[in-house]
């Protein structure tokens, strides 16, 4: 996408080691453009489909 990366981890999310660990991102990563911050991780197969604006806020459970 052309911005800095300012925190990746490549764990997957699949990885029982990885969801445990609180300092890993499933396999997401954090850009940080014009001072601010927002972050990508990979979608699990099986979720609904979701379309916009809603894919950029964080799941409520």
């Amino acid at each position: 996408l052309g911005f800095q990366v300012a925190a990746e981890s490549p764990g997957s999310p699949d990885d029982p080691d990885v969801r445990k660990d609180p300092e890993q991102l499933y396999g997401g990563v954090v850009f940080q453009t014009n001072g601010m911050l927002f972050g990508l991780r990979p979608r699990t197969a099986g979720r609904i489909a979701r379309q916009g604006l809603e894919t950029l806020a964080p799941e409520l459970r």
